[in-house]
């Protein structure tokens, strides 16, 4: 008899056991944090008023051995956390360009704003290699804004037009920004 209630004893220990293992279990299944990696948007710049964000894999564009019709772009967005007026440059960085007919090589910044407007411009890229060059100027952003720009860079296919000085060319070019000196 003793052996019986032993048997007893120990299966309802168990099968309590169990039940509390399978709670918990549960418990952590639905409340446990999910962390998804998402390269699609990451912060590569934070200035000392402002935060920059890139929503690509990567802070600029490049193409090697391009052809004509070729484009790429890349999406980042300039926030303004503070309680004042900021200014800010939109600059190329460890710009290089090796194109023989610069007009095929153009650009395209388009820019959307959380308030107000904030505005883009389009042209031919810079012909010569340079650490930095300004793509845009002295933009101003109110506290609480977010820009949000997407830079389109494209070697034109002209039909008609003999491109094959630029077989082989590359271009490559991150985004950055700097401080913009304005009075407000």
């Amino acid at each position: 008899m003793k052996n019986g209630k032993f048997i007893i004893i120990t299966s309802i220990f168990g099968i309590i056991s169990i039940i509390v293992l399978l709670i918990g279990i549960t418990y952590a299944y639905y409340n446990a944090p999910i962390n998804t990696y998402t390269p699609a948007s990451y912060e590569l710049q934070t200035t000392s008023e402002l935060k920059v964000t890139y929503t690509a894999d990567t802070s600029g564009v490049s193409c090697n051995k391009c052809t004509p019709g070729w484009s790429d772009y890349v999406k980042f967005s300039v926030y303004n956390p503070k309680g004042t007026k900021a200014a800010y440059n939109v600059v190329w960085a460890n710009f290089t360009n090796n194109f023989t007919r610069q007009s095929d090589l153009t650009y395209t910044l388009t820019c959307t704003s959380t308030s107000g407007t904030c505005n883009g411009i389009s042209g031919q890229l810079p012909s010569t290699s340079s650490s930095v060059r300004n793509i845009i100027s002295n933009i101003t952003i109110s506290p609480g804004v977010k820009h949000t720009y997407t830079l389109t860079v494209k070697y034109e296919n002209l039909s008609g037009t003999n491109q094959s000085a630029d077989k082989g060319k590359t271009f490559s070019g991150k985004i950055s920004i700097t401080a913009a000196n304005v009075s407000y």
